[in-house]
């Protein structure tokens, strides 16, 4: 039995559009090497200590933790 098959030609860019609007990315906690939780990310937006403390504290890198601080990353929440 044959499946039908949906290809588009398109760009890399085309098919990471195409990607999200079919809700098939996993994105925050959902990805499996996801090392925080959408509860964490809240409150390490809101922490004011240094980001090398943060980042010490949850065992991320200081880059992961000023992304979550201008929304570069997790920016849905």
């Amino acid at each position: 039995m044959c499946e039908s098959i949906h290809l588009f030609l398109g760009t890399q860019q085309d098919n990471v559009i195409d990607m999200i609007n079919k809700k098939r990315k996993l994105v925050g906690a959902k990805c499996p090497w996801s090392k925080l939780t959408e509860e964490q990310v809240l409150l390490i937006r809101d922490d004011e200590r240094p980001m090398i403390v943060i980042a010490e504290e949850y065992g991320v890198h200081p880059v992961t933790i000023r992304d979550i601080k201008v929304r570069r990353n997790w920016k849905w929440l």
